[in-house]
């Protein structure tokens, strides 16, 4: 064979489509970036993301442009994606502890004396409604349990809005008077006169 014979030959890599050597190169490479990102990462999905995002961006970067050294090249991409995921989780868990501040964090089931204390209350509640006169307790219970409005209590019980109305101010006015008797409304200061 002589010098012309090789100029002339085709060249193995480039009878090949340029994308199979660089899926070629890009698997060889794999388990070698899989380790450098497992120092930076912890996650196996994490890490598997990576590698599928290397490959992508390598290939767009193969594609586009003459890249000298594919293998240092993947190895840059990899690691400025590792290093990109960590600082985004790290500010991620930062976001969510200044949000918990965990000296404030405290556990959302009530303590057992809250829960004394909201059943005393309650039964406190149907004790006062009990003691309503029928029709102003039925208007009461039909507001305040079934939501139905004045218009609606007034058709059910076949009475005037303005009835429904004395009927609701009078349940309530006695409900709470009995609450607060038993020093279970929250304190609230009294209107000074202007």
């Amino acid at each position: 064979m002589n010098t012309k014979d090789l100029h002339e030959a085709p060249n193995a890599e480039a009878s090949q489509p340029r994308h199979c050597s660089y899926t070629e190169t890009f698997l060889g490479l794999v388990p070698r970036l899989r380790r450098a990102i497992s120092n930076i990462l912890v996650s196996q999905q994490d890490t598997d993301d990576l590698i599928q995002e290397a490959f992508v961006r390598g290939m767009r970067a193969w594609q586009s442009r003459e890249i000298h050294s594919l293998d240092d090249y993947l190895f840059i991409v990899t690691r400025n994606l590792a290093l990109k995921e960590r600082e985004k989780q790290s500010d991620q868990l930062s976001t969510i502890v200044d949000e918990l501040s965990l000296d404030e964090v405290t556990s959302n089931a009530p303590c057992p004396e809250h829960q004394m204390m909201s059943r005393a209350r309650f039964n406190a509640f149907i004790a006062a409604v009990n003691q309503l006169p029928k029709q102003c307790q039925r208007a009461f219970l039909l507001r305040h349990m079934h939501g139905f409005s004045q218009k609606d209590i007034a058709k059910e019980m076949g009475i005037a809005e303005s009835t429904v109305e004395k009927h609701l101010a009078k349940g309530l006015k006695r409900c709470a008077a009995e609450l607060e008797a038993l020093d279970y409304l929250p304190y609230r200061p009294v209107k000074q006169p202007a």
